[in-house]
């Protein structure tokens, strides 16, 4: 690919990614379950999702990409809503755990009901040919990411 196109492909792109993460942003009602809602706390209950058993704050912290000095502030407002709660592992009560509520799943389905509204709304906007390829392009770049990123952490 000429280097001209290249550039202008990375200036079109580079455009567009802070202006989608604002909309998806925004498009999650701010305020839920009688709580405004920020895009860290957010960050942190999808994060949690995945850690079924709970996490560490330092796998919360390496999964989100936030500081360890915010993380302590978000978990610290998550719990005091009891969206979340930190428990001391039986094995070694030094480590502490950070568990999703019922009522932090609860929110987090309201989340991701909202996502999945809007990104329907999205793909039914589009014809199907836009929309298979706007799914293979996504997967295609985050399997090209992720390995970049996996590369970047080995020694």
């Amino acid at each position: 690919m000429v280097q001209v196109a290249v550039n202008d492909y990375v200036v079109r792109i580079e455009n567009c990614i802070p202006k989608m993460i604002k909309a998806l942003r925004w498009t999650v009602p701010r305020r839920l379950m009688g709580v405004n809602l920020s895009f860290f706390q957010g960050l942190v209950l999808l994060a949690l999702k995945e850690g079924r058993r709970g996490l560490k704050m330092t796998q919360i912290g390496d999964e989100t990409g936030i500081k360890p000095t915010t993380l302590t502030q978000v978990v610290d407002s998550l719990e005091k809503n009891r969206f979340v709660e930190r428990r001391r592992t039986p094995k070694d009560r030094r480590v502490c755990l950070v568990h999703l509520t019922r009522k932090g799943k609860r929110l987090l389905k309201q989340i991701e009901q909202h996502r999945k509204k809007l990104i329907t709304q999205v793909i039914e906007s589009l014809d199907p040919d836009e929309t298979e390829n706007l799914v293979c392009a996504f997967e295609r770049v985050t399997s090209i990411l992720l390995e970049k990123v996996q590369k970047s952490s080995r020694p």
